[in-house]
Protein backbone atom coordinates (compact mmCIF):
# COMPACT_ATOMS: atom_id res chain seq x y z
CA UNK A 1 0.00 0.00 0.00
CA UNK A 2 1.30 3.45 -0.92
CA UNK A 3 2.31 5.69 1.95
CA UNK A 4 2.40 8.79 -0.23
CA UNK A 5 0.20 11.75 0.57
CA UNK A 6 -2.67 12.40 -1.86
CA UNK A 7 -0.58 15.16 -3.43
CA UNK A 8 2.44 12.92 -3.88
CA UNK A 9 0.43 9.97 -5.16
CA UNK A 10 -1.41 12.04 -7.77
CA UNK A 11 1.79 13.69 -8.94
CA UNK A 12 3.62 10.37 -9.28
CA UNK A 13 0.87 8.96 -11.51
CA UNK A 14 0.61 12.18 -13.53
CA UNK A 15 4.36 12.44 -14.15
CA UNK A 16 4.66 8.79 -15.18
CA UNK A 17 1.86 9.32 -17.71
CA UNK A 18 3.35 12.59 -18.93
CA UNK A 19 6.77 11.05 -19.50
CA UNK A 20 5.26 8.21 -21.53
CA UNK A 21 3.29 10.73 -23.59
CA UNK A 22 6.40 12.76 -24.35
CA UNK A 23 8.46 9.68 -25.14
CA UNK A 24 5.87 8.05 -27.38
CA UNK A 25 4.58 11.18 -29.09
CA UNK A 26 6.87 14.20 -29.05
CA UNK A 27 10.28 12.54 -29.15
CA UNK A 28 9.07 9.85 -31.55
CA UNK A 29 7.92 12.39 -34.13
CA UNK A 30 11.48 13.59 -34.68
CA UNK A 31 12.28 10.25 -36.38
CA UNK A 32 9.95 11.23 -39.24
CA UNK A 33 11.36 14.63 -40.23
CA UNK A 34 13.28 13.03 -43.13
CA UNK A 35 10.16 11.65 -44.82
CA UNK A 36 8.45 13.22 -47.83
CA UNK A 37 5.22 13.87 -45.94
CA UNK A 38 5.08 16.77 -43.52
CA UNK A 39 5.37 15.90 -39.84
CA UNK A 40 3.98 18.26 -37.20
CA UNK A 41 5.67 18.59 -33.81
CA UNK A 42 4.43 20.68 -30.89
CA UNK A 43 6.58 23.80 -30.40
CA UNK A 44 5.11 24.52 -26.94
CA UNK A 45 4.68 28.15 -27.94
CA UNK A 46 1.23 27.91 -29.50
CA UNK A 47 2.64 26.88 -32.85
CA UNK A 48 3.50 23.62 -34.61
CA UNK A 49 6.92 22.79 -36.00
CA UNK A 50 6.58 21.38 -39.54
CA UNK A 51 9.35 19.45 -41.26
CA UNK A 52 9.70 17.11 -44.23
CA UNK A 53 12.63 15.71 -46.15
CA UNK A 54 15.38 17.12 -43.92
CA UNK A 55 18.20 15.71 -41.82
CA UNK A 56 18.47 16.14 -38.08
CA UNK A 57 21.24 18.73 -38.16
CA UNK A 58 21.78 22.47 -38.25
CA UNK A 59 18.58 24.45 -37.67
CA UNK A 60 16.43 21.38 -37.05
CA UNK A 61 18.73 20.26 -34.26
CA UNK A 62 18.80 23.76 -32.76
CA UNK A 63 15.00 23.87 -32.81
CA UNK A 64 14.86 20.46 -31.11
CA UNK A 65 17.01 21.62 -28.20
CA UNK A 66 15.29 25.01 -27.81
CA UNK A 67 11.88 23.37 -27.86
CA UNK A 68 12.52 20.63 -25.32
CA UNK A 69 13.95 23.19 -22.91
CA UNK A 70 10.91 25.42 -23.41
CA UNK A 71 8.72 22.43 -22.59
CA UNK A 72 10.70 21.67 -19.42
CA UNK A 73 10.42 25.25 -18.15
CA UNK A 74 6.70 25.40 -18.85
CA UNK A 75 6.06 22.01 -17.28
CA UNK A 76 7.94 22.83 -14.09
CA UNK A 77 6.08 26.14 -13.82
CA UNK A 78 2.75 24.35 -14.29
CA UNK A 79 3.64 21.71 -11.70
CA UNK A 80 4.47 24.32 -9.08
CA UNK A 81 1.37 26.37 -9.84
CA UNK A 82 -0.79 23.29 -9.31
CA UNK A 83 1.20 22.25 -6.25
CA UNK A 84 0.68 25.62 -4.58
CA UNK A 85 -3.08 25.32 -5.06
CA UNK A 86 -3.12 21.76 -3.71
CA UNK A 87 -1.04 22.59 -0.63
CA UNK A 88 -3.65 25.03 0.61
CA UNK A 89 -6.24 22.23 0.81
CA UNK A 90 -4.33 20.29 3.49
CA UNK A 91 -3.06 20.85 7.05
CA UNK A 92 0.56 21.83 7.63
CA UNK A 93 1.66 18.28 8.51
CA UNK A 94 0.46 16.94 5.15
CA UNK A 95 1.92 19.92 3.29
CA UNK A 96 5.37 19.29 4.74
CA UNK A 97 5.29 15.59 3.92
CA UNK A 98 3.97 16.28 0.43
CA UNK A 99 6.80 18.70 -0.30
CA UNK A 100 9.31 16.04 0.77
CA UNK A 101 7.70 13.67 -1.73
CA UNK A 102 7.31 16.15 -4.56
CA UNK A 103 10.95 17.23 -4.71
CA UNK A 104 12.43 13.87 -5.82
CA UNK A 105 9.45 13.24 -8.12
CA UNK A 106 9.96 16.46 -10.07
CA UNK A 107 13.74 16.06 -10.09
CA UNK A 108 13.41 12.52 -11.43
CA UNK A 109 10.90 13.58 -14.09
CA UNK A 110 13.08 16.41 -15.41
CA UNK A 111 16.09 14.10 -15.26
CA UNK A 112 14.28 11.53 -17.43
CA UNK A 113 13.22 14.20 -19.92
CA UNK A 114 16.77 15.50 -20.10
CA UNK A 115 18.33 12.04 -20.50
CA UNK A 116 15.80 11.13 -23.17
CA UNK A 117 16.57 14.36 -25.03
CA UNK A 118 20.28 13.51 -25.03
CA UNK A 119 19.73 9.90 -26.07
CA UNK A 120 17.26 10.81 -28.83
CA UNK A 121 19.67 13.47 -30.14
CA UNK A 122 22.42 10.83 -30.36
CA UNK A 123 20.16 8.37 -32.19
CA UNK A 124 18.84 10.97 -34.63
CA UNK A 125 22.38 11.98 -35.55
CA UNK A 126 23.31 8.36 -36.25
CA UNK A 127 22.81 6.36 -39.43
CA UNK A 128 20.98 3.43 -37.89
CA UNK A 129 24.19 1.43 -37.39
CA UNK A 130 26.68 3.77 -35.82
CA UNK A 131 25.94 6.62 -33.44
CA UNK A 132 28.02 9.61 -32.33
CA UNK A 133 28.87 10.41 -28.74
CA UNK A 134 26.06 11.74 -26.57
CA UNK A 135 25.82 15.52 -26.21
CA UNK A 136 23.64 17.66 -23.97
CA UNK A 137 23.22 21.01 -25.73
CA UNK A 138 20.70 22.30 -23.23
CA UNK A 139 21.32 24.99 -20.65
CA UNK A 140 18.11 24.00 -18.84
CA UNK A 141 17.49 27.37 -17.24
CA UNK A 142 14.87 27.26 -14.51
CA UNK A 143 14.80 23.46 -14.25
CA UNK A 144 18.20 22.70 -12.76
CA UNK A 145 18.13 20.83 -9.43
CA UNK A 146 18.93 24.00 -7.50
CA UNK A 147 16.04 25.83 -9.23
CA UNK A 148 13.57 23.14 -8.22
CA UNK A 149 14.98 22.85 -4.69
CA UNK A 150 14.73 26.62 -4.28
CA UNK A 151 11.07 26.66 -5.31
CA UNK A 152 10.27 23.82 -2.93
CA UNK A 153 12.05 25.68 -0.12
CA UNK A 154 10.05 28.82 -0.82
CA UNK A 155 6.74 26.93 -0.71
CA UNK A 156 7.79 25.20 2.48
CA UNK A 157 8.49 28.46 4.25
CA UNK A 158 5.30 30.08 2.99
CA UNK A 159 2.90 27.20 3.58
CA UNK A 160 4.61 25.24 6.36
CA UNK A 161 7.06 27.25 8.42
CA UNK A 162 5.28 30.60 7.91
CA UNK A 163 7.50 32.23 10.52
CA UNK A 164 10.09 32.60 7.79
CA UNK A 165 12.77 32.50 10.42
CA UNK A 166 16.14 34.14 10.12
CA UNK A 167 18.43 32.07 12.31
CA UNK A 168 16.94 32.14 15.80
CA UNK A 169 15.10 35.36 15.13
CA UNK A 170 11.53 34.33 14.23
CA UNK A 171 9.34 36.62 12.18
CA UNK A 172 5.86 37.28 13.52
CA UNK A 173 4.24 36.89 10.09
CA UNK A 174 3.00 33.54 11.38
CA UNK A 175 0.25 35.03 13.55
CA UNK A 176 -1.03 37.26 10.78
CA UNK A 177 -0.98 34.46 8.22
CA UNK A 178 -3.08 32.20 10.43
CA UNK A 179 -5.45 34.86 11.65
CA UNK A 180 -8.15 36.82 9.88
CA UNK A 181 -6.40 40.17 10.01
CA UNK A 182 -6.89 42.16 6.82
CA UNK A 183 -5.57 45.48 5.63
CA UNK A 184 -8.92 46.43 4.18
CA UNK A 185 -12.49 47.11 5.22
CA UNK A 186 -14.91 46.94 2.30
CA UNK A 187 -17.94 49.21 2.20
CA UNK A 188 -20.80 48.95 -0.31
CA UNK A 189 -22.35 52.16 -1.67
CA UNK A 190 -25.22 52.71 -4.09
CA UNK A 191 -24.99 55.28 -6.85
CA UNK A 192 -27.77 57.58 -8.04
CA UNK A 193 -28.14 55.32 -11.07
CA UNK A 194 -28.69 52.31 -8.79
CA UNK A 195 -25.16 51.07 -9.47
CA UNK A 196 -23.36 49.18 -6.71
CA UNK A 197 -19.85 50.25 -5.72
CA UNK A 198 -17.44 48.51 -3.38
CA UNK A 199 -15.13 50.93 -1.59
CA UNK A 200 -11.99 49.46 -0.04
CA UNK A 201 -10.72 51.36 3.02
CA UNK A 202 -7.30 50.55 4.45
CA UNK A 203 -7.08 50.21 8.22
CA UNK A 204 -4.32 52.52 9.59
CA UNK A 205 -3.46 50.35 12.60
CA UNK A 206 -3.04 47.21 10.51
CA UNK A 207 -0.99 49.07 7.90
CA UNK A 208 1.24 50.38 10.69
CA UNK A 209 1.64 46.89 12.13
CA UNK A 210 2.64 45.53 8.72
CA UNK A 211 5.18 48.33 8.27
CA UNK A 212 6.70 47.61 11.67
CA UNK A 213 7.06 43.90 10.95
CA UNK A 214 8.61 44.36 7.52
CA UNK A 215 10.98 47.09 8.72
CA UNK A 216 12.29 44.96 11.58
CA UNK A 217 13.56 42.42 9.04
CA UNK A 218 14.66 44.64 6.15
CA UNK A 219 18.31 43.96 6.99
CA UNK A 220 17.73 40.31 6.12
CA UNK A 221 16.98 41.22 2.50
CA UNK A 222 19.84 41.14 -0.01
CA UNK A 223 20.98 44.18 -1.94
CA UNK A 224 19.68 45.96 -3.92
CA UNK A 225 16.28 45.00 -2.49
CA UNK A 226 17.27 46.21 0.98
CA UNK A 227 17.74 49.71 -0.41
CA UNK A 228 14.89 49.62 -2.91
CA UNK A 229 12.25 48.73 -0.33
CA UNK A 230 12.97 51.80 1.82
CA UNK A 231 10.99 54.35 -0.25
CA UNK A 232 7.71 52.40 -0.64
CA UNK A 233 7.94 51.31 3.00
CA UNK A 234 8.27 54.97 4.06
CA UNK A 235 5.24 55.89 1.90
CA UNK A 236 3.25 53.10 3.54
CA UNK A 237 4.30 54.31 6.98
CA UNK A 238 3.28 57.90 6.19
CA UNK A 239 -0.15 56.75 5.04
CA UNK A 240 -0.62 54.62 8.17
CA UNK A 241 -0.31 57.79 10.26
CA UNK A 242 -3.27 59.37 8.49
CA UNK A 243 -6.73 58.93 9.92
CA UNK A 244 -7.88 57.63 6.56
CA UNK A 245 -5.04 56.31 4.36
CA UNK A 246 -5.35 57.19 0.70
CA UNK A 247 -6.11 53.89 -1.09
CA UNK A 248 -4.20 54.74 -4.27
CA UNK A 249 -1.02 55.57 -2.34
CA UNK A 250 -1.28 52.48 -0.15
CA UNK A 251 -1.78 50.26 -3.18
CA UNK A 252 1.14 51.91 -5.00
CA UNK A 253 3.36 51.31 -1.98
CA UNK A 254 2.25 47.68 -1.62
CA UNK A 255 2.77 47.05 -5.34
CA UNK A 256 6.29 48.46 -5.11
CA UNK A 257 7.09 46.39 -2.02
CA UNK A 258 5.83 43.24 -3.75
CA UNK A 259 7.93 44.02 -6.84
CA UNK A 260 11.02 44.46 -4.69
CA UNK A 261 10.34 41.21 -2.82
CA UNK A 262 9.83 39.33 -6.09
CA UNK A 263 13.29 40.48 -7.15
CA UNK A 264 14.82 38.60 -4.22
CA UNK A 265 13.73 35.13 -5.33
CA UNK A 266 14.79 32.43 -2.88
CA UNK A 267 15.17 34.82 0.06
CA UNK A 268 12.95 33.66 2.91
CA UNK A 269 12.17 37.12 4.21
CA UNK A 270 11.12 38.26 0.73
CA UNK A 271 8.91 35.18 0.38
CA UNK A 272 7.24 35.97 3.70
CA UNK A 273 6.62 39.59 2.69
CA UNK A 274 4.92 38.48 -0.52
CA UNK A 275 2.78 35.91 1.27
CA UNK A 276 1.56 38.19 4.04
CA UNK A 277 0.70 41.13 1.76
CA UNK A 278 -1.18 38.88 -0.67
CA UNK A 279 -3.17 37.31 2.16
CA UNK A 280 -3.94 40.51 4.04
CA UNK A 281 -5.02 42.59 1.04
CA UNK A 282 -7.45 39.98 -0.25
CA UNK A 283 -7.88 41.48 -3.72
CA UNK A 284 -5.64 42.20 -6.78
CA UNK A 285 -3.44 45.29 -6.48
CA UNK A 286 -3.79 46.07 -10.20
Amino acid sequence: MSTLTPIGARLQIALDAEYLRMHNEWFFRWHHIGRDSVIEIDGFDGRMIRYSGIKFSGTARDVYWHTIQRYARQKVGQLFDELEIDLQKYPVEIRSKALNEVLPLILAFIGKIRNTAVDKDRILRGNGFTFPAAQDLGIWLGVQPFDIESRIATLRHIYCDLEVAKGGDGMVFKDLMRGKVTLVNSRVTFGTDNSINIVNQFQPSVVANLVEQIRSHVNSLPEPQRTEIAAPLKLLEDESKRGSPEPSKVKDALRSILAVAEGAAGNLIAAGIQAIITKMVGFPLA
